[in-house]
């Protein structure tokens, strides 16, 4: 095996956490561009009281999500230190 190519079980372990990282990117985008429609929502037809709440959730599922993706972060950092072995 050349020292630039993983292992295929390694190759796996290393999809195993960039596979869940990038699927957390994509919903931290799609959370940002439904917060930004529920704010126009709120700008043109009010209803303030009804859908504020829901931007405030969308703030703390972003929080969540973002401590997730820095967990997988650290994970993958020590994979890719140890190769993922």
């Amino acid at each position: 095996m050349t020292k630039g190519k993983l292992s295929r079980k390694a190759d796996c372990r290393q999809e195993a956490v960039e596979n869940p990282l990038a699927l957390l990117g994509s919903a931290l985008a799609l959370l940002e561009h439904d917060t930004l429609r529920v704010r126009q929502a709120i700008r043109r037809g009010g209803m303030d009281d009804l859908l504020s709440p829901v931007v405030e959730d969308h703030a703390l599922i972003a929080q969540y999500l973002i401590r997730i993706q820095r967990q997988l972060r650290r994970i993958w950092d020590q994979g890719q230190e140890q190769r993922w072995k």
